[in-house]
Protein backbone atom coordinates (compact mmCIF):
# COMPACT_ATOMS: atom_id res chain seq x y z
CA UNK A 1 0.00 0.00 0.00
CA UNK A 2 1.27 3.48 -0.91
CA UNK A 3 2.05 6.28 1.74
CA UNK A 4 -1.72 7.80 0.89
CA UNK A 5 -3.43 4.80 1.22
CA UNK A 6 -5.73 4.73 5.02
CA UNK A 7 -3.89 2.92 7.80
CA UNK A 8 -6.75 0.07 7.34
CA UNK A 9 -6.02 -1.94 10.94
CA UNK A 10 -6.63 2.44 12.25
CA UNK A 11 -9.50 2.66 10.67
CA UNK A 12 -11.21 -0.36 11.34
CA UNK A 13 -10.70 -0.34 14.84
CA UNK A 14 -11.47 3.28 14.94
CA UNK A 15 -14.40 2.38 13.40
CA UNK A 16 -15.28 -0.22 15.83
CA UNK A 17 -14.52 1.44 18.48
CA UNK A 18 -16.77 4.30 17.97
CA UNK A 19 -19.75 2.46 16.36
CA UNK A 20 -19.35 0.18 19.17
CA UNK A 21 -19.93 2.78 21.60
CA UNK A 22 -22.54 4.53 19.66
CA UNK A 23 -24.62 0.96 19.43
CA UNK A 24 -23.85 0.11 23.52
CA UNK A 25 -25.92 3.35 24.44
CA UNK A 26 -28.37 3.36 21.25
CA UNK A 27 -29.34 -0.71 22.26
CA UNK A 28 -29.65 -0.28 25.68
CA UNK A 29 -31.71 2.91 25.23
CA UNK A 30 -33.57 0.90 22.55
CA UNK A 31 -33.55 -2.72 24.47
CA UNK A 32 -35.63 -0.43 27.62
CA UNK A 33 -37.92 1.07 25.44
CA UNK A 34 -38.56 -2.58 23.62
CA UNK A 35 -39.45 -3.57 27.39
CA UNK A 36 -41.99 -0.93 28.08
CA UNK A 37 -43.34 -0.50 24.87
CA UNK A 38 -44.14 -4.56 25.55
CA UNK A 39 -46.04 -4.12 28.73
CA UNK A 40 -47.72 -0.58 27.94
CA UNK A 41 -49.08 -2.19 24.15
CA UNK A 42 -50.79 -5.53 23.38
CA UNK A 43 -49.14 -8.00 21.11
CA UNK A 44 -52.14 -7.15 18.45
CA UNK A 45 -51.19 -3.79 18.45
CA UNK A 46 -47.72 -4.75 17.21
CA UNK A 47 -49.07 -6.82 15.08
CA UNK A 48 -51.04 -4.15 13.03
CA UNK A 49 -47.58 -2.37 12.53
CA UNK A 50 -45.86 -4.56 10.32
CA UNK A 51 -46.97 -3.69 6.81
CA UNK A 52 -45.57 -0.33 8.04
CA UNK A 53 -42.15 -1.76 9.11
CA UNK A 54 -42.18 -3.84 5.78
CA UNK A 55 -42.73 -0.02 3.86
CA UNK A 56 -39.72 1.28 5.97
CA UNK A 57 -37.16 -1.64 5.09
CA UNK A 58 -37.59 -0.66 1.43
CA UNK A 59 -37.62 3.02 1.95
CA UNK A 60 -34.33 3.22 3.93
CA UNK A 61 -32.59 0.59 1.33
CA UNK A 62 -32.75 2.24 -1.71
CA UNK A 63 -30.83 5.49 -1.85
CA UNK A 64 -28.72 4.76 0.96
CA UNK A 65 -27.11 1.64 -0.73
CA UNK A 66 -28.32 2.06 -3.99
CA UNK A 67 -26.51 5.43 -4.88
CA UNK A 68 -24.85 6.38 -1.71
CA UNK A 69 -22.92 2.75 -1.88
CA UNK A 70 -21.25 4.05 -5.22
CA UNK A 71 -19.63 7.10 -3.67
CA UNK A 72 -18.61 5.05 -1.20
CA UNK A 73 -16.62 2.71 -3.29
CA UNK A 74 -16.01 5.04 -5.92
CA UNK A 75 -12.13 5.52 -6.08
CA UNK A 76 -12.09 9.49 -6.61
CA UNK A 77 -15.71 10.68 -7.24
CA UNK A 78 -15.84 14.33 -8.52
CA UNK A 79 -17.96 17.11 -7.78
CA UNK A 80 -20.90 16.18 -10.48
CA UNK A 81 -20.80 12.44 -9.15
CA UNK A 82 -21.93 14.05 -6.19
CA UNK A 83 -24.32 16.49 -7.47
CA UNK A 84 -26.34 14.05 -9.83
CA UNK A 85 -25.96 11.71 -6.52
CA UNK A 86 -27.63 14.21 -4.44
CA UNK A 87 -30.58 14.87 -7.73
CA UNK A 88 -31.02 10.94 -7.73
CA UNK A 89 -31.49 10.70 -3.87
CA UNK A 90 -34.19 13.50 -3.99
CA UNK A 91 -36.39 11.77 -6.98
CA UNK A 92 -36.55 8.18 -5.03
CA UNK A 93 -36.59 9.92 -1.83
CA UNK A 94 -40.05 11.22 -3.45
CA UNK A 95 -41.25 8.41 -5.76
CA UNK A 96 -40.98 6.31 -2.77
CA UNK A 97 -43.13 8.30 -0.75
CA UNK A 98 -45.55 8.49 -3.68
CA UNK A 99 -45.78 4.46 -4.01
CA UNK A 100 -45.79 4.27 -0.31
CA UNK A 101 -48.60 6.38 0.19
CA UNK A 102 -50.48 5.28 -2.90
CA UNK A 103 -50.36 1.25 -2.05
CA UNK A 104 -51.23 2.28 1.84
CA UNK A 105 -54.49 4.04 -0.11
CA UNK A 106 -54.93 1.60 -2.99
CA UNK A 107 -54.29 -1.68 -2.13
CA UNK A 108 -53.38 -2.19 1.75
CA UNK A 109 -57.23 -2.37 2.93
CA UNK A 110 -58.35 -4.77 1.14
CA UNK A 111 -55.40 -6.86 1.52
CA UNK A 112 -54.48 -6.26 5.25
CA UNK A 113 -57.53 -4.01 6.70
CA UNK A 114 -57.75 -0.43 7.37
CA UNK A 115 -56.00 -0.56 10.47
CA UNK A 116 -52.98 -1.51 8.76
CA UNK A 117 -53.02 0.67 5.83
CA UNK A 118 -53.50 4.04 8.15
CA UNK A 119 -50.37 2.96 9.82
CA UNK A 120 -48.52 2.52 6.46
CA UNK A 121 -49.66 5.83 4.94
CA UNK A 122 -48.17 7.42 8.34
CA UNK A 123 -44.87 5.99 8.02
CA UNK A 124 -44.44 7.05 4.16
CA UNK A 125 -42.45 10.21 4.64
CA UNK A 126 -39.68 7.71 5.51
CA UNK A 127 -38.47 7.23 1.89
CA UNK A 128 -37.89 10.93 1.77
CA UNK A 129 -36.12 11.33 4.80
CA UNK A 130 -33.27 8.36 4.20
CA UNK A 131 -33.27 9.59 0.59
CA UNK A 132 -31.86 12.86 2.29
CA UNK A 133 -29.42 11.08 4.63
CA UNK A 134 -27.90 8.79 1.69
CA UNK A 135 -25.21 11.20 0.40
CA UNK A 136 -24.08 12.87 3.52
CA UNK A 137 -23.61 9.55 5.31
CA UNK A 138 -21.91 8.54 1.82
CA UNK A 139 -19.20 11.10 2.70
CA UNK A 140 -18.07 10.15 6.25
CA UNK A 141 -17.97 6.70 5.36
CA UNK A 142 -15.38 7.72 2.61
CA UNK A 143 -13.49 9.87 5.10
CA UNK A 144 -13.41 6.74 7.60
CA UNK A 145 -15.06 9.25 9.66
CA UNK A 146 -16.65 7.38 12.30
CA UNK A 147 -17.01 9.69 15.04
CA UNK A 148 -19.37 11.43 13.50
CA UNK A 149 -20.83 8.50 12.00
CA UNK A 150 -21.31 6.86 15.22
CA UNK A 151 -23.08 10.05 16.69
CA UNK A 152 -25.91 10.15 13.68
CA UNK A 153 -26.17 6.24 14.41
CA UNK A 154 -26.86 7.21 18.39
CA UNK A 155 -28.65 10.14 17.92
CA UNK A 156 -31.37 8.23 15.22
CA UNK A 157 -31.24 5.22 17.76
CA UNK A 158 -32.12 7.17 20.61
CA UNK A 159 -35.52 9.48 18.89
CA UNK A 160 -37.12 7.13 17.96
CA UNK A 161 -37.61 5.02 21.24
CA UNK A 162 -37.98 8.14 23.36
CA UNK A 163 -40.99 9.04 21.02
CA UNK A 164 -42.39 6.23 21.18
CA UNK A 165 -42.37 5.69 25.12
CA UNK A 166 -43.51 9.49 25.26
CA UNK A 167 -46.89 8.77 23.13
CA UNK A 168 -47.18 5.20 24.97
CA UNK A 169 -47.30 6.35 28.19
CA UNK A 170 -49.86 8.97 27.08
CA UNK A 171 -52.38 6.51 25.87
CA UNK A 172 -51.22 6.21 22.21
CA UNK A 173 -50.77 2.26 21.02
CA UNK A 174 -49.55 1.62 17.55
CA UNK A 175 -49.34 5.07 16.23
CA UNK A 176 -46.68 5.57 19.22
CA UNK A 177 -44.65 2.69 17.77
CA UNK A 178 -44.71 4.65 14.04
CA UNK A 179 -44.38 7.75 15.26
CA UNK A 180 -40.87 6.50 16.62
CA UNK A 181 -39.47 5.34 13.37
CA UNK A 182 -40.07 8.68 11.89
CA UNK A 183 -38.32 10.12 14.70
CA UNK A 184 -35.45 7.62 13.45
CA UNK A 185 -35.42 8.63 10.04
CA UNK A 186 -35.93 12.58 10.66
CA UNK A 187 -33.04 12.51 13.85
CA UNK A 188 -30.64 11.14 10.62
CA UNK A 189 -31.55 12.77 8.33
CA UNK A 190 -30.99 16.22 10.06
CA UNK A 191 -27.65 14.60 11.88
CA UNK A 192 -26.16 13.72 8.87
CA UNK A 193 -26.80 16.97 6.52
CA UNK A 194 -25.12 19.11 9.77
CA UNK A 195 -22.03 16.61 9.54
CA UNK A 196 -21.29 16.66 6.24
CA UNK A 197 -23.55 19.27 4.35
CA UNK A 198 -24.69 17.45 0.60
CA UNK A 199 -23.81 19.78 -2.42
CA UNK A 200 -26.56 20.96 -4.28
CA UNK A 201 -28.49 18.62 -6.89
CA UNK A 202 -27.17 19.00 -10.26
CA UNK A 203 -28.25 17.20 -13.80
CA UNK A 204 -25.52 15.33 -15.23
CA UNK A 205 -26.79 12.71 -17.36
CA UNK A 206 -23.65 11.03 -18.27
CA UNK A 207 -22.73 10.89 -14.13
CA UNK A 208 -26.23 9.80 -13.57
CA UNK A 209 -25.64 6.82 -15.92
CA UNK A 210 -22.67 6.00 -14.06
CA UNK A 211 -24.03 5.85 -10.49
CA UNK A 212 -27.24 3.83 -12.19
CA UNK A 213 -25.16 1.25 -13.40
CA UNK A 214 -23.87 0.60 -9.81
CA UNK A 215 -26.71 1.67 -7.71
CA UNK A 216 -29.48 0.00 -9.72
CA UNK A 217 -28.48 -3.52 -9.17
CA UNK A 218 -27.14 -2.37 -5.52
CA UNK A 219 -30.14 -0.77 -4.32
CA UNK A 220 -31.56 -3.46 -5.96
CA UNK A 221 -30.04 -6.19 -3.77
CA UNK A 222 -30.65 -4.34 -0.53
CA UNK A 223 -34.60 -3.89 -1.08
CA UNK A 224 -34.36 -7.88 -2.06
CA UNK A 225 -32.55 -8.20 1.31
CA UNK A 226 -34.74 -5.98 2.76
CA UNK A 227 -38.15 -7.40 1.72
CA UNK A 228 -36.82 -11.29 2.39
CA UNK A 229 -36.14 -9.74 6.04
CA UNK A 230 -39.41 -8.81 6.42
CA UNK A 231 -41.59 -10.25 3.87
CA UNK A 232 -43.08 -12.99 6.52
CA UNK A 233 -44.42 -10.39 8.50
CA UNK A 234 -46.88 -9.35 5.69
CA UNK A 235 -47.52 -12.45 4.83
CA UNK A 236 -48.49 -13.54 8.01
CA UNK A 237 -50.67 -10.58 8.62
CA UNK A 238 -52.55 -11.00 5.71
CA UNK A 239 -53.45 -15.06 6.96
CA UNK A 240 -53.76 -14.78 10.99
CA UNK A 241 -54.20 -12.76 13.55
CA UNK A 242 -52.88 -9.68 14.69
CA UNK A 243 -52.26 -11.51 18.06
CA UNK A 244 -50.26 -14.08 16.23
CA UNK A 245 -48.12 -11.88 14.17
CA UNK A 246 -47.27 -9.84 17.28
CA UNK A 247 -45.87 -13.11 18.77
CA UNK A 248 -43.52 -13.70 15.77
CA UNK A 249 -42.35 -10.01 15.40
CA UNK A 250 -41.63 -10.38 18.63
CA UNK A 251 -39.58 -13.77 18.46
CA UNK A 252 -38.13 -12.85 15.11
CA UNK A 253 -36.67 -9.90 17.10
CA UNK A 254 -35.25 -11.49 19.40
CA UNK A 255 -33.97 -14.42 17.98
CA UNK A 256 -32.31 -12.58 14.65
CA UNK A 257 -32.94 -8.95 14.43
CA UNK A 258 -31.42 -7.95 17.95
CA UNK A 259 -28.37 -9.66 16.86
CA UNK A 260 -27.91 -7.69 13.83
CA UNK A 261 -27.46 -4.59 16.08
CA UNK A 262 -24.35 -5.89 17.10
CA UNK A 263 -23.69 -7.04 13.61
CA UNK A 264 -24.52 -3.78 12.50
CA UNK A 265 -21.43 -2.37 14.09
CA UNK A 266 -19.26 -4.92 11.28
CA UNK A 267 -21.78 -3.75 8.26
CA UNK A 268 -21.06 -0.53 8.59
CA UNK A 269 -17.12 -0.63 9.51
CA UNK A 270 -16.51 -3.38 6.90
CA UNK A 271 -17.83 -1.78 3.53
CA UNK A 272 -15.88 1.34 3.68
CA UNK A 273 -12.77 -0.47 5.11
CA UNK A 274 -12.88 -3.08 2.28
CA UNK A 275 -13.76 -0.73 0.17
CA UNK A 276 -10.45 1.01 0.66
CA UNK A 277 -8.18 -2.41 0.42
CA UNK A 278 -6.06 -2.39 -2.37
CA UNK A 279 -6.00 -6.34 -2.88
CA UNK A 280 -7.76 -9.78 -2.49
CA UNK A 281 -5.64 -11.11 -0.09
CA UNK A 282 -5.64 -8.21 2.06
CA UNK A 283 -9.37 -8.94 2.27
CA UNK A 284 -9.46 -11.85 2.55
CA UNK A 285 -7.35 -11.87 5.80
CA UNK A 286 -9.24 -8.83 6.99
CA UNK A 287 -12.61 -10.71 6.66
CA UNK A 288 -11.46 -14.01 8.12
CA UNK A 289 -10.59 -12.53 11.50
CA UNK A 290 -13.35 -9.95 11.18
CA UNK A 291 -15.85 -13.22 10.57
CA UNK A 292 -14.05 -15.20 13.67
CA UNK A 293 -14.27 -12.69 16.24
CA UNK A 294 -18.08 -11.67 15.00
CA UNK A 295 -19.13 -15.13 15.71
CA UNK A 296 -17.00 -15.28 18.95
CA UNK A 297 -19.48 -12.33 20.00
CA UNK A 298 -22.37 -13.20 19.04
CA UNK A 299 -22.75 -17.49 19.18
CA UNK A 300 -23.12 -17.03 23.39
CA UNK A 301 -25.61 -14.62 22.88
CA UNK A 302 -27.98 -16.29 20.66
CA UNK A 303 -26.95 -19.75 22.44
CA UNK A 304 -27.65 -18.35 25.62
CA UNK A 305 -30.84 -16.86 24.58
CA UNK A 306 -32.18 -20.32 23.59
CA UNK A 307 -31.39 -21.72 27.03
CA UNK A 308 -33.38 -18.88 29.05
CA UNK A 309 -36.12 -17.75 26.78
CA UNK A 310 -38.65 -19.75 28.72
CA UNK A 311 -37.31 -18.30 31.71
CA UNK A 312 -36.31 -14.18 30.30
CA UNK A 313 -38.83 -13.57 27.67
CA UNK A 314 -41.88 -13.75 30.13
CA UNK A 315 -40.08 -11.79 33.02
CA UNK A 316 -38.74 -9.04 30.66
CA UNK A 317 -41.60 -8.70 28.19
CA UNK A 318 -44.92 -9.78 30.84
CA UNK A 319 -46.95 -13.65 30.69
CA UNK A 320 -49.25 -12.22 27.59
CA UNK A 321 -45.60 -12.76 25.74
CA UNK A 322 -45.37 -16.64 26.57
CA UNK A 323 -46.39 -17.63 23.65
CA UNK A 324 -43.12 -16.27 21.83
CA UNK A 325 -41.01 -18.28 23.53
CA UNK A 326 -40.66 -21.28 21.30
CA UNK A 327 -40.49 -19.19 18.38
CA UNK A 328 -38.04 -17.33 19.49
CA UNK A 329 -35.69 -20.25 20.21
CA UNK A 330 -36.11 -21.96 16.82
CA UNK A 331 -35.71 -18.26 15.29
CA UNK A 332 -32.35 -17.93 17.07
CA UNK A 333 -31.31 -20.96 15.12
CA UNK A 334 -31.44 -18.70 12.28
CA UNK A 335 -30.00 -15.94 13.88
CA UNK A 336 -26.68 -18.16 14.05
CA UNK A 337 -26.73 -18.52 10.80
CA UNK A 338 -27.67 -14.75 9.54
CA UNK A 339 -24.81 -13.96 11.89
CA UNK A 340 -22.29 -15.98 10.07
CA UNK A 341 -23.00 -14.63 6.95
CA UNK A 342 -22.97 -11.04 7.55
CA UNK A 343 -20.92 -8.76 5.46
CA UNK A 344 -21.04 -11.02 2.61
CA UNK A 345 -23.40 -7.77 0.97
CA UNK A 346 -20.16 -5.81 2.05
CA UNK A 347 -18.20 -7.92 0.83
CA UNK A 348 -19.43 -8.00 -3.00
CA UNK A 349 -20.27 -4.31 -3.35
CA UNK A 350 -16.71 -3.62 -2.21
CA UNK A 351 -15.11 -5.86 -4.68
CA UNK A 352 -17.33 -4.56 -7.74
CA UNK A 353 -19.70 -7.03 -7.87
CA UNK A 354 -23.60 -5.63 -7.15
CA UNK A 355 -24.78 -7.91 -10.02
CA UNK A 356 -24.23 -11.12 -8.36
CA UNK A 357 -25.37 -9.92 -4.88
CA UNK A 358 -28.97 -8.78 -6.88
CA UNK A 359 -28.99 -12.46 -8.49
CA UNK A 360 -28.55 -14.21 -5.17
CA UNK A 361 -31.05 -12.10 -3.48
CA UNK A 362 -33.87 -12.52 -6.02
CA UNK A 363 -33.25 -16.12 -5.65
CA UNK A 364 -33.74 -16.40 -2.01
CA UNK A 365 -37.01 -13.94 -2.25
CA UNK A 366 -38.46 -16.31 -4.02
CA UNK A 367 -37.51 -19.48 -2.15
CA UNK A 368 -38.47 -17.58 1.18
CA UNK A 369 -41.88 -16.70 0.52
CA UNK A 370 -43.01 -20.06 -1.03
CA UNK A 371 -41.83 -22.00 2.09
CA UNK A 372 -43.83 -19.08 4.24
CA UNK A 373 -46.74 -19.30 2.26
CA UNK A 374 -46.42 -23.29 1.84
CA UNK A 375 -46.01 -22.77 6.39
CA UNK A 376 -48.45 -20.83 7.28
CA UNK A 377 -51.77 -23.05 7.18
CA UNK A 378 -49.46 -25.44 9.65
CA UNK A 379 -48.55 -22.99 12.08
CA UNK A 380 -46.37 -20.33 13.37
CA UNK A 381 -43.94 -23.37 14.92
CA UNK A 382 -43.66 -24.47 11.03
CA UNK A 383 -43.00 -20.87 9.98
CA UNK A 384 -40.06 -20.47 11.67
CA UNK A 385 -38.65 -23.94 11.29
CA UNK A 386 -39.06 -23.01 7.49
CA UNK A 387 -37.14 -19.50 7.74
CA UNK A 388 -34.50 -21.11 9.56
CA UNK A 389 -34.12 -24.00 7.02
CA UNK A 390 -34.83 -21.22 4.20
CA UNK A 391 -31.48 -19.17 5.78
CA UNK A 392 -29.61 -22.14 6.47
CA UNK A 393 -29.57 -23.30 2.36
CA UNK A 394 -29.13 -19.75 1.41
CA UNK A 395 -26.12 -18.61 3.47
CA UNK A 396 -24.10 -22.51 1.90
CA UNK A 397 -25.45 -21.69 -1.69
CA UNK A 398 -23.98 -17.76 -1.42
CA UNK A 399 -20.57 -18.93 0.19
CA UNK A 400 -20.39 -21.21 -2.36
CA UNK A 401 -22.02 -20.23 -5.50
CA UNK A 402 -21.16 -16.09 -5.09
CA UNK A 403 -18.27 -16.04 -2.67
CA UNK A 404 -16.35 -18.77 -3.49
CA UNK A 405 -16.72 -19.01 -7.38
CA UNK A 406 -16.78 -15.12 -8.06
CA UNK A 407 -14.51 -13.17 -5.17
CA UNK A 408 -12.41 -16.57 -4.75
CA UNK A 409 -12.80 -16.95 -1.13
CA UNK A 410 -13.84 -20.65 -0.60
CA UNK A 411 -16.66 -21.72 1.87
CA UNK A 412 -14.45 -24.13 4.06
CA UNK A 413 -12.67 -20.84 4.63
CA UNK A 414 -16.08 -18.92 5.99
CA UNK A 415 -16.80 -22.25 7.79
CA UNK A 416 -13.75 -23.00 9.36
CA UNK A 417 -13.19 -19.47 10.92
CA UNK A 418 -17.12 -20.12 12.79
CA UNK A 419 -15.51 -23.48 14.25
CA UNK A 420 -14.32 -21.94 18.12
CA UNK A 421 -17.64 -20.05 18.64
CA UNK A 422 -19.57 -22.85 17.39
CA UNK A 423 -17.97 -25.63 20.15
CA UNK A 424 -17.71 -23.44 22.49
CA UNK A 425 -21.32 -21.99 22.36
CA UNK A 426 -22.35 -25.81 21.92
CA UNK A 427 -21.26 -26.11 25.57
CA UNK A 428 -22.50 -22.81 27.10
CA UNK A 429 -25.62 -23.94 25.54
CA UNK A 430 -25.51 -27.05 27.57
CA UNK A 431 -24.62 -25.48 30.55
CA UNK A 432 -26.71 -22.52 30.29
CA UNK A 433 -29.65 -25.05 29.85
CA UNK A 434 -29.08 -27.79 32.58
CA UNK A 435 -28.92 -24.20 35.21
CA UNK A 436 -31.98 -23.64 34.19
CA UNK A 437 -33.84 -27.09 34.89
CA UNK A 438 -32.03 -27.34 37.95
CA UNK A 439 -32.48 -23.98 39.48
CA UNK A 440 -35.46 -23.24 38.14
CA UNK A 441 -38.07 -24.73 40.74
CA UNK A 442 -36.54 -23.31 43.50
CA UNK A 443 -35.07 -19.63 43.03
CA UNK A 444 -36.93 -16.54 41.35
CA UNK A 445 -36.63 -16.03 37.53
CA UNK A 446 -33.82 -13.01 37.83
CA UNK A 447 -31.42 -15.43 39.72
CA UNK A 448 -32.15 -18.31 37.21
CA UNK A 449 -30.83 -16.27 34.24
CA UNK A 450 -28.23 -14.49 36.39
CA UNK A 451 -26.37 -17.54 37.62
CA UNK A 452 -27.31 -19.80 34.57
CA UNK A 453 -26.21 -17.60 31.98
CA UNK A 454 -23.06 -16.50 34.36
CA UNK A 455 -21.91 -20.31 34.48
CA UNK A 456 -22.41 -20.44 30.63
CA UNK A 457 -20.32 -17.99 29.53
CA UNK A 458 -17.60 -18.67 32.10
CA UNK A 459 -17.31 -22.09 30.68
CA UNK A 460 -17.86 -20.45 27.13
CA UNK A 461 -14.83 -18.32 28.11
CA UNK A 462 -12.87 -20.99 29.61
CA UNK A 463 -13.12 -23.49 26.34
CA UNK A 464 -12.26 -20.88 23.87
CA UNK A 465 -8.88 -19.42 25.79
CA UNK A 466 -7.80 -23.32 26.12
CA UNK A 467 -8.88 -24.67 22.78
CA UNK A 468 -8.86 -22.03 20.97
CA UNK A 469 -6.05 -19.71 21.54
CA UNK A 470 -6.17 -17.72 18.25
CA UNK A 471 -9.90 -16.29 18.64
CA UNK A 472 -9.58 -15.80 22.07
CA UNK A 473 -6.02 -13.40 21.69
CA UNK A 474 -8.03 -11.76 18.73
CA UNK A 475 -11.12 -11.30 20.99
CA UNK A 476 -8.56 -9.58 23.50
CA UNK A 477 -6.93 -7.68 21.11
CA UNK A 478 -9.87 -5.99 19.95
CA UNK A 479 -11.42 -5.54 23.55
CA UNK A 480 -7.22 -3.82 24.30
CA UNK A 481 -7.83 -1.76 21.36
CA UNK A 482 -11.37 -0.56 21.42
CA UNK A 483 -11.54 0.33 25.41
CA UNK A 484 -12.37 3.72 26.03
CA UNK A 485 -8.87 6.07 26.45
Amino acid sequence: MDESAPDLRAATLSGVKWTSAARLLAESAVFIASIVLARLISPAEFGFTVVAVFAVAIGQSVAIQGIGSYLVQAATPSREQERAAVLLCLVVGMLGMALTAGFALAVAPSLFGEREAELTLMVSPVALLSSLTAVPLANLQRRLDFRRLAIVEAGMSLAGPVVAVGLALAGVEAEALIAGLLASAAASALLASAYSRPARPGWYPKEIREIAGFGVPAGGSSVLYAVTRTVDYVILAARVPAAQVGYYLRAFQLGSEYQSKISGILLRVAFPVLSRSRDLAEVRRMRARIIRVHAAVLFPLLFGLIALAPVFVPFVYGDVWAPAVPLTQILAVGGLVTALGTGTGPLLLATGHPRALFTYNLIVLVAYVAGVLIAVPHGLIAVSWTVVGVTAVSFLVLQYAVVERVVGIPLLETLRDAVPALCSGLILLATAWLGVQLLDPALPDLLVMLLAGLAGVAIYALVLRILFAATWRDLAALAGSVRPG
